[in-house]
């Protein structure tokens, strides 16, 4: 069966200008899904219905609730975001989940649906077999400082350059790319990391920083004490 894998935002290294290629779930680890329940699992569900009512079929996909209830360890899921992947086509990015039918063949409530939420979205991405896969984050570091020597200070987030060596497995990932998540916002997106700290307060050669590299990296985005879940 083709498969929708959900990819961990820490183990996505991507370059230092290409775009990750794996995805990762979104939401804060303890309220988006049980790490418990996806470790135990099969990480995989599957795409049943890709009708449209406009005539988009494949834009959207329809899969079954209960296999996301397991999957996530809940069932308050509408509306959640999850960094995934297709593994029939690889694409990996965001995609939202909504609990009903988006009008698909005789499907009732016990079936939910989803769309890329890139803006990318469009007919003909999906096909009935697609499976989804659901993949936790390798680790996570803690930011330390958000100081900005121009003022502009939570664009740039700081860190101990040893907690992202033992999560990407080496030191070599400066000016690299990973599918990271804020846990304080829940947001899920590219960051590019690197081996020297930016600002802050007295940061030595042991920090490092990083900043989203989305196109959206502005004042304010980041908190001391947040979780950079890396995938």
């Amino acid at each position: 069966m083709k498969i929708l894998q959900y990819c961990l935002i820490g183990s996505l290294a991507l370059g230092a200008t290409s775009i990750p290629s794996f995805a990762s779930d979104f939401g804060n680890t303890e309220n988006n899904y049980s790490p418990q329940a996806i470790a135990s699992q099969n990480k995989t569900f599957e795409v049943v219905d890709i009708t449209h009512p406009e005539g988009a079929d494949g834009k959207y996909f329809n899969f079954q609730n209960k296999q996301v209830d397991r999957l996530l360890g809940r069932t308050n899921w509408n509306s959640t975001k999850l960094l995934v992947r297709n593994l029939r086509t690889q694409k990996v990015n965001v995609v939202v989940l909504w609990r009903k039918p988006n009008r698909g063949g005789n499907l009732n409530y016990r079936y939910g649906h989803g769309r890329w939420n890139d803006g990318t979205a469009k007919s003909g991405q999906w096909k009935i077999g697609d499976e989804i896969k659901i993949q936790v984050p390798r680790g996570y570091a803690k930011v330390l400082d958000v100081n900005h020597p121009q003022g502009a200070n939570g664009k740039y987030f700081n860190f101990q350059n040893e907690e992202i060596d033992r999560i990407v497995g080496g030191t070599n990932w400066d000016g690299k790319q990973f599918w990271v998540r804020d846990s304080r916002t829940g947001k899920t997106s590219v960051a590019i990391l690197w081996r020297r700290p930016y600002g802050g307060s007295n940061l030595d050669y042991r920090y490092g920083h990083g900043r989203w590299n989305d196109g959206t990296a502005q004042g304010g985005q980041w908190k001391v004490g947040s979780n950079i879940d890396i995938f």
